[in-house]
């Protein structure tokens, strides 16, 4: 068994070793991000005085961020909480070996819920070990390994969820009832608000974390007798993510390329053109959405999560660089992030556009000439601007001006790029930097 553990672990080293040497650069920008994550966390608990817990409105948000990431590992990450080797599990799955592997990666899950939990509730109850400390970790222990549990059974269950679901939303209604329980209960040692009133929070905090831990007992009675992994579906999740790592460590681009192609022909796309019942005169804005609509989640975190930033470095104290402290400095950055929101949007449809094009000189028949493939998509990345120009607004306090100011920039600058796709102008290049910067420089104006 301990060879096993040790071809595992050589397997995981090498790829990794490998990765890292071709990858340098990137790794060393996850370094980088990573040291201001944990420079912002140190600071953050700094700031928190000692035996002070947070205020109520911080703790509902963490308890919001917990119960969405929940959800979406449960019921919309395609990829499953436990990964092993392929390999391990084609060689192991029949053999007694294959329940001491998955006994140690549900001891991962343990351990990984009690660590997050542990340092959330030390900066809840103001980083002092207490009973709040104790009983909030407790409630987000058991929430959190609850939730990779279901997560994992949630991924090998083919059928209805709606148990799953149900099951889910109980849990989300307990960590919220007894997260705001523990804060302005008796736990949180603040001012008394009646004898009667405190005793009827901290048993609602007692009865969460008691519900709680009978959902838990059930979930693992049914790991444990009734639970049937969907071995076709996980193993070939396991060899796609062996054979792009393999490709990354050995830094293959054509079989990444290759990879990546056979993946995205394997998609199952529920939004299909003929749905929209589409018409001649609108059939490019629907190819437009559909296409928009099938990009990668990926992406749309990757936006959604610099928006959010840029709006935390501004309009809240939360990072060290706060609108109090370094109001040009935050201001900057939240321009750049969120005229880099604007800016791959831009390029998400013309890429779109530029593919009928190109299809279009090739040969393919398209029943339009190029003025009404342009015109095409035009009407829903200015529908696009337009909503996110108007959310931005809200957001930021920008105004019905600083609304009308983002989405014109926005919209001249993708309406001139997208002419230029007809150009075959050796300085196009340039041209889109000068759009780009025109871009970037509306939006600053906007918030300037």
């Amino acid at each position: 068994m301990n060879k096993i553990f040790g071809y595992i672990f050589k397997n995981k080293f090498r790829l990794a070793k490998g990765i890292i040497r071709h990858n340098l650069a990137g790794f060393l920008g996850l370094l980088l991000a990573g040291a201001f994550v944990l420079s912002q966390a140190i600071r953050i608990a700094a700031y928190l005085k000692p035996g002070r817990p947070l205020e109520d409105k911080y703790v509902l948000y963490i308890m919001a961020v917990f119960a969405a990431v929940s959800f979406y590992r449960a019921f919309l990450m395609k990829s499953p909480v436990i990964l092993i080797n392929a390999a391990t599990l084609h060689h192991t799955f029949y053999t007694g070996y294959f329940k001491i592997i998955m006994m140690w990666q549900y001891l991962r899950l343990v351990f990984r819920s009690l660590a997050i939990a542990g340092i959330s509730a030390y900066m809840i109850s103001g980083r002092t070990v207490n009973l709040l400390f104790s009983t909030t970790c407790i409630l987000l222990f058991a929430y959190l390994l609850l939730s990779e549990l279901i997560a994992w059974i949630s991924y090998h269950t083919s059928g209805s969820k709606t148990r799953l679901l149900g099951l889910m939303c109980l849990n989300a209604l307990c960590l919220f009832a007894g997260g705001y329980s523990i804060t302005a209960g008796p736990h949180a040692g603040g001012v008394s608000e009646g004898v009667f009133r405190e005793l009827i929070k901290a048993y609602v905090a007692n009865v969460a974390i008691a519900l709680l831990a009978v959902e838990l007992v059930v979930v693992l009675r049914h790991l444990k007798h009734k639970f049937q992994l969907d071995y076709s579906k996980y193993e070939t999740y396991l060899r796609f993510i062996d054979e792009t790592m393999a490709a990354q460590s050995q830094n293959n681009w054509a079989k990444m390329v290759q990879i990546a192609k056979e993946h995205s022909l394997k998609q199952e796309y529920k939004i299909m053109l003929h749905h929209f019942h589409p018409e001649k005169h609108n059939v490019l804005v629907y190819k437009n959405i559909i296409e928009t609509a099938r990009q990668g989640k990926a992406i749309w975190i990757t936006l959604l999560a610099l928006l959010v930033f840029a709006y935390t470095i501004t309009m809240t104290t939360w990072l060290s660089w706060n609108s109090a402290e370094f109001p040009e400095f935050s201001k900057i950055i939240a321009v750049f992030l969120i005229a880099t929101v604007y800016a791959n949007l831009k390029e998400i449809w013309l890429r779109q556009a530029n593919t009928v094009l190109q299809k279009s000189s090739l040969g393919l028949h398209i029943p339009f000439d190029t003025n009404k493939i342009l015109l095409g998509y035009l009407p829903f990345p200015l529908i696009g601007y337009a909503a996110l120009s108007a959310v931005l607004g809200l957001l930021f306090g920008l105004g019905i001006t600083g609304m009308l100011a983002l989405f014109a920039s926005a919209s001249l600058v993708y309406a001139a790029d997208l002419l230029l796709l007809t150009k075959q102008f050796r300085v196009n290049k340039a041209v889109r930097l000068v759009l780009n910067a025109l871009l970037f420089s509306g939006v600053y104006l906007v918030f300037a």
